[in-house]
C-alpha cells in the first residue's frame, strides 16, 4: 500500500478514479493529484488544487470499493496533511461519509445541507419573466466583460469575502456575472461548469438594495448558456450561501433535494 505524487506518465493508469469534469485539468497540470495503490494496483486518487493564499482546495477524494477500510485514503492524505486545507468539495451520495474520515485526521469540518436542482433552461427562462428580470436595466456585466480595474476589484473581494467563510475560488469562470459600483462588489452570481452539460450555479451575494438585481445578474448569466451551450437543456442549481438559498426559494420554491457540502470548519 503506497501513496504518490502522480506525474504524467501515470495519469492514464488512474482515469477510471479521477471524475471525469476534472481528469482534463488534471492532465494539463490544473489540479494536482495524488495516486493510491494497493499491490502496485491502482486503487484510490486524491484531486486538489494548490492555491496562491497558501493551502489547497481538494476537489475530490476516491478510493475503489474493493481497496475501503485499508488505510489508502488516510495515506493519500498524508501526501497533504502539511498544508492547510480551505475547502473540500460538494460531496453527494456516500461522499458524506467523508465526514468521520476527516474527522479521523483531526481536521474539522462543517457539514453544509445546500439546496439543489436540475432544471431545463426553458423552465428557468420561463420563471425569470414572470419576474421581470430580463427587463432589468443594467444587469452588470460578466466576469470576461469586466475591464481589467473592475477584476482586481472582484478577484480582491473574492479572496476577502469568501475565504472568510472557508471557501477558496482561485479561478472565476468567465460567465459569472459582477455588478460592481464605486469599487466594490455590490453583488454577484458565481457559476462554473464542473459538469458536462451542466451549469452550476455555485454562489449568489448581493448588498443591494434592489432585491430583482440578482435576478437581472442570473438573466445575463442566462442568455450567454443558450448562446454557449446551445445544446444544454438542464442547469444544476447548487446554493453554498444564504443569499443564494433565499434567492432560489423566491424564484423556484422550496428546493425538493439538498446536497451535503463539505467545508473546512
Amino acid at each position: 500500500m503506497s501513496a504518490f505524487e502522480m506525474d504524467i506518465q501515470r495519469i492514464g493508469d488512474y482515469k477510471n478514479l479521477i471524475p471525469g469534469e476534472l481528469y482534463a485539468g488534471v492532465e494539463t497540470g490544473q489540479f494536482m493529484c495524488v495516486g493510491g495503490a494497493y499491490l502496485d494496483e491502482p486503487a484510490g486518487a486524491l484531486v486538489y488544487e494548490e492555491l496562491s493564499a497558501g493551502g489547497v482546495l481538494i476537489r475530490s477524494i476516491f478510493v475503489e470499493n474493493d481497496y475501503r477500510r485499508l488505510g489508502i485514503g488516510s495515506e493519500m492524505m498524508e501526501e497533504i496533511l502539511d498544508k492547510k486545507i480551505l475547502f473540500t468539495y460538494e460531496a453527494t451520495g456516500d461522499r458524506a461519509s467523508l465526514e468521520p474520515f476527516f474527522d479521523s485526521l483531526d481536521i474539522d469540518t462543517i457539514r453544509l445541507d445546500c439546496p439543489i436542482c436540475y432544471l431545463p433552461l426553458k423552465t428557468i427562462e420561463d420563471r425569470m419573466k414572470e419576474f421581470g428580470t430580463f427587463n432589468v436595466v443594467d444587469k452588470g456585466s460578466t466576469f470576461a466583460d469586466l475591464s481589467t480595474d473592475d477584476r482586481k476589484v472582484a478577484m480582491k473581494w473574492m479572496v476577502e469575502a469568501c475565504n472568510e467563510r472557508g471557501e477558496a475560488y482561485e479561478w472565476i469562470h468567465p460567465d459569472s456575472a459582477f455588478l460592481i459600483e464605486d469599487g466594490r462588489v455590490r453583488a454577484c452570481v458565481l457559476v462554473s461548469d464542473m459538469e458536462t452539460g451542466l451549469l452550476s450555479v455555485d454562489l449568489v451575494y448581493s448588498d443591494h438594495n434592489d432585491a430583482r438585481m440578482l435576478m437581472g445578474l442570473l438573466s445575463r448569466i442566462l442568455i450567454n448558456v443558450g448562446l454557449d451551450y446551445e445544446k444544454t437543456t438542464d442547469v444544476k442549481m447548487i446554493m453554498t450561501a444564504e443569499d443564494g438559498r433565499k434567492f432560489f426559494e423566491k424564484i423556484f420554491g422550496k428546493a425538493e433535494y439538498t446536497v451535503p457540502v463539505i467545508a473546512a470548519a
